[in-house]
């Protein structure tokens, strides 16, 4: 059991692959900005101490006014919660310990770099830590910072990796991203917009109306080759679909002569109509309708490449089997030039079928101690029906191919000659009318070559 197919959205399978290709980019790019300032330990760890020692150095500012240095643990979290490994203290100008933490940052850590203490300053400790401070000035008193980090517990370093990752890579990407967005979703639209049309113009389609072929003009090069496809089946379900209208109304008007003459002759003669007369003209009827049929499956005949038909078989089959009505019709049916084997690529049914329907014909136009011959051929492989009947009027006595559009114009031309070309065309034969030597019609049908079987 199949599933049913499941519906997908081209714009979105390009929509995604695209954004897929941007998120790789900016993650090789958030990878190479943080893997650089990853290594850089040192310089990572002066910044951390620089920007914690530029936001402590305000906080002291309001400490030493109000006299509170309990607002420098209030106002940075990680002196409160990691307490034993971030440490500070505030020195004035002579040295003196004026406040600290509660674990103060050793005195010989301090003292690296007094006499004088720098404005800016960081120095890695004994212990594998880092310390660092900077100056401060408030109401002309001047205090000195000093910070030391035993160990990152809180993710100083961490957290500045993350941010250089946003400003360098992650806010210079957003517009660029947006832009990006827009101008892809613009550029989608664009490229599916000639898809979108053709799927408007097949749904557009009503039963019964002529289908038109889709615009090439505006079809991207991808799709060229599929649209053209379109076009040629669309140029043929339309040629489908006027032969049938065509055949619909020439059996519609070959039907409606008979049925009128049968109408006609029940009404002037009532119950007095000869049975035999009546069952002539229904035995005709039955005989169109199975020619109807017959037509109709000419039309879908496919011939196998490695099928093979004798012509000499055919030619007698068929005129076995039409020899007990040609002798009732007082005609002479015969069959020359089936001795020998004459292979063609082809149906043996259908071709059967395709010279019945010429080999009915000509018994129907031959009157009452004529002659109609089937004649077998081989160089090239041939068919030929000829018959001493009235011969085909506008022929102007010269052989010629039937077209389409002449069929059912010419005077014998009916359904019997349109199913022996549909058949033909199926076996790549030739159909050719012609009037006959002397007098009467010829029919022939000539076939190709078979092809020889390789070695």
């Amino acid at each position: 059991m199949t599933s049913a197919p499941t519906d997908w959205s081209l714009a979105g399978k390009l929509r995604r692959r695209a954004w897929a290709a941007i998120s790789l980019i900016s993650v090789f790019m958030v990878a190479v900005v943080g893997l650089h300032y990853g290594t850089d330990v040192p310089e990572l760890r002066h910044r951390s101490l620089h920007m914690l020692g530029e936001k402590f150095a305000r906080d002291a500012q309001l400490a030493y006014r109000r006299n509170d240095w309990n607002i420098i643990n209030k106002h940075h979290r990680i002196f409160r919660e990691h307490a034993d490994n971030y440490t500070w203290a505030v020195l004035d100008a002579a040295g003196r310990v004026i406040a600290a933490s509660e674990e103060t940052p050793p005195a010989e850590e301090i003292w690296i770099a007094s006499g004088p203490f720098p404005d800016v300053w960081t120095s890695e400790t004994n212990t594998g830590g880092w310390i660092g401070g900077r100056s401060f000035t408030v109401d002309g008193f001047t205090g000195h910072i000093v910070i030391e980090i035993r160990e990152d517990t809180a993710g100083l370093l961490p957290m500045l990796i993350v941010g250089e990752i946003l400003v360098h890579v992650v806010l210079p990407i957003a517009p660029f991203a947006l832009l990006l967005f827009i101008g892809l979703e613009a550029a989608l639209r664009m490229t599916i917009e000639p898809l979108k049309r053709y799927s408007d113009a097949v749904s557009g389609v009503e039963p019964g109306n002529r289908l038109q072929p889709l615009d090439l003009n505006l079809t991207p090069a991808e799709v060229s080759g599929i649209v053209r496809k379109l076009n040629d089946t669309i140029d043929k379900l339309n040629s489908a679909t006027e032969r049938e209208k065509t055949f619909i109304a020439q059996a519609a008007h070959s039907l409606r002569t008979p049925l009128a003459a049968l109408k006609a002759r029940l009404e002037l003669d009532g119950g007095n109509a000869p049975a035999e007369v009546l069952k002539a003209e229904v035995d005709a009827l039955i005989r169109f309708a199975n020619q109807l049929l017959m037509s109709a499956n000419a039309e879908k005949l496919v011939v196998n490449p490695d099928a093979l038909a004798d012509l000499s078989d055919v030619a007698i089959s068929v005129v076995a089997r039409l020899t007990p009505s040609a002798l009732v019709s007082g005609i002479d049916l015969g069959v020359e030039g089936a001795d020998a084997s004459v292979p063609v690529t082809g149906n043996p049914d259908a071709l059967a079928q395709a010279l019945s329907c010429l080999v009915e014909n000509a018994l129907q136009s031959t009157p009452r101690g004529g002659t109609v011959l089937v004649r077998v051929s081989s160089a090239p492989p041939r068919l030929t029906v000829t018959d001493t009947g009235t011969g085909f009027v506008s022929a102007a006595s010269a052989a010629r191919t039937l077209p389409d559009s002449q069929f059912g114009q010419e005077v014998r031309a009916g359904l019997g000659l349109r199913i022996a070309r549909q058949i033909a065309n199926a076996h790549k034969a030739n159909l050719h009318l012609g009037d006959g030597t002397s007098a009467g019609a010829a029919v022939s049908l000539s076939f190709p070559e078979p092809q020889q079987p390789h070695a």
